[in-house]
């Protein structure tokens, strides 16, 4: 799908929310997620700040497309779902791309449980990337209302 006609269909869904036309383009493109793995991004968007949106975003954490992957991170950070520190933390720890788990670094600075504060704490260190090392460390500084400290590359 085009960026015009994904932007036009991301227009229709959200000044259509919760009708009957706009739940019929939701279900057809969430059938078609799998042969066409591009609407998932869209999808994501489209639902956006709707608990069936975190829903999705929770299960696109997983998904085979850094982008989605990215847009994932960021709806569940917002989400305030209770399953949402867990989803970030796996995030943080495991996903095979750094730019994601730099940016579920920078969504986790909000948390204050001890739990999140130990990973970041982990990424800070021992992360293979200087991206996700900084965004790690730069996380811890603002949860404890520190300036960020300047990290050189190894």
């Amino acid at each position: 799908m085009g960026t015009a006609a994904a932007d036009a269909l991301e227009a229709m869904l959200r000044d259509a929310a919760g009708t009957p036309a706009a739940e019929a383009e939701l279900v057809a493109l969430e059938r078609g997620r799998e042969a066409h793995p591009g609407r998932t991004g869209l999808l994501l968007h489209a639902t956006a700040g709707t608990e069936r949106g975190t829903r999705l975003a929770l299960a696109s954490l997983g998904d085979a497309d850094e982008s989605v992957r990215l847009t994932a991170v960021k709806l569940v950070a917002g989400s305030g779902w209770v399953d949402a520190g867990d989803a970030l933390r796996e995030a943080m720890a495991g996903d095979p791309s750094p730019l994601v788990r730099a940016a579920a670094a920078r969504a986790a600075t909000g948390a204050t449980d001890l739990r999140t504060e130990r990973v970041l704490e982990e990424m800070a260190r021992s992360d293979v990337d200087p991206l996700v090392r900084d965004s790690a460390a730069r996380a811890l500084a603002e949860r404890a209302g520190r300036e960020a400290p300047v990290l050189r590359a190894e």
